[in-house]
């Protein structure tokens, strides 16, 4: 996506430019709030929950929230890349000293995190960033091959080996987790989120930290073009699901899972429609951040968006904490989910508003910056 922007319009930016871009916490904020919807979802309905006009929600959401959060801790790490690089003294060996701690930090906490919530996203997201401690400071050609070559691989592996493989779909339990054999697998194959592919989310995200994300020119067309890949993505999608039902062959019609648009397994169509929308989300709130700037909301929400990590860790361990005691987990309706999830976003945003007051960053950043630097 990003050879179609205009180059003139897309310059490195300099060191000046390379501060916190107020619209990417937004955008953080609104995956992390999607996320609570999806997980939320998952741990409060019965697993044959009938979602009826919601459904097309959920779906929208399902793999779409979680990839624009990877998406943007790639372009933090880009951006910290160009700082790095900018500053002659160090060059990129503190960039990867201090990657390598926070994904060595955040492989563990999620690791206990998933011994509460096995669809965890954590101990993935802290391989992502070992891998990303060598892989980010590389040219851009260079991290275009290995996004492709990772999405080309999973799907060689999708046709070769038995996704299903571990898995209790009824119960969403992992035969095996703890185990190497079995932990390996899941964590690079057939997880929730597998750094086949999903590490290419990342290295796409360390892509787009080298445009100028405001741009206005560059901005409209990450929307635009976001939008109609999207769009493009779900008509061809669903037209070769058709013609393979419509063969009435076996064989053709077991490829179905090959091109469907749903997160697990994560497919080509997933891949790039995604990460389509991803770009056009990013993109409109760095524009809507800019322009109401100074209204409370805005203000209150990229605040809290600085403490994503804090909130992820919360929706965890205090939310579905205090659903366990209320109760709630697994026999609640699709409305008390979403209303949940609502309240819940609310509550811990105002008290991340309130931390603020204090502290510069979230409790959990605090951690990680005093492990990490």
């Amino acid at each position: 996506m990003t050879q179609n922007i205009d180059k003139n319009a897309v310059k490195t930016p300099k060191k000046h430019q390379l501060g916190r871009i107020n619209g990417l916490d937004f955008a953080r904020f609104l995956a992390f709030f999607g996320m609570v919807f999806v997980n939320f979802k998952i741990v409060m309905l019965p697993m044959d929950a009938d979602l009826g006009n919601s459904a097309w929600f959920f779906s929208l959401l399902e793999g779409r929230a979680a990839a624009l959060f990877v998406i943007l801790a790639g372009i933090g790490l880009g951006l910290s890349v160009q700082i790095a690089k900018l500053n002659h003294e160090t060059g990129t060996g503190d960039f990867t000293v201090s990657t390598l701690k926070k994904g060595v930090f955040l492989f563990i906490i999620g690791l206990l995190n998933a011994l509460i919530f096995s669809a965890d996203i954590l101990h993935y997201y802290g391989i992502y960033f070992i891998f990303a401690a060598f892989l980010a400071p590389l040219s851009t050609s260079i991290l275009k091959y290995i996004v492709i070559a990772l999405i080309v691989t999973a799907t060689i592996l999708l046709l070769a080996l038995d996704f299903d493989s571990g898995w209790n779909w009824q119960t969403y339990e992992y035969e095996g987790f703890f185990t190497l054999e079995g932990g390996l697998t899941n964590l690079f194959y057939n997880g929730w989120h597998p750094v086949l592919p999903w590490l290419g989310f990342l290295l796409f995200g360390v892509i787009l930290s080298r445009i100028n994300l405001t741009n206005k020119a560059v901005q409209k067309k990450m929307i635009f073009i976001g939008l109609g890949i999207t769009i493009i993505s779900y008509f061809v999608s669903s037209s070769i699901i058709s013609a393979l039902f419509e063969s009435n062959d076996k064989e053709l019609e077991a490829l179905v899972p090959l091109f469907s648009m749903g997160p697990i397994p994560a497919t080509i169509f997933y891949m790039i429609s995604s990460t389509a929308t991803a770009c056009a989300i990013i993109a409109a709130s760095i524009i809507f951040t800019k322009k109401f700037a100074q209204l409370p909301i805005v203000k209150a929400v990229n605040i809290a968006g600085r403490q994503s990590l804090t909130l992820y860790i919360a929706h965890i361990y205090l939310g579905m904490g205090i659903m366990e005691v209320a109760g709630l987990l697994g026999n609640s309706s699709v409305s008390a989910g979403i209303l949940t999830s609502i309240l819940f976003v609310f509550i811990i945003s105002v008290g991340c508003n309130i931390w603020s007051n204090y502290f510069k960053h979230g409790p959990l950043e605090i951690i990680m910056r005093k492990i990490a630097g």
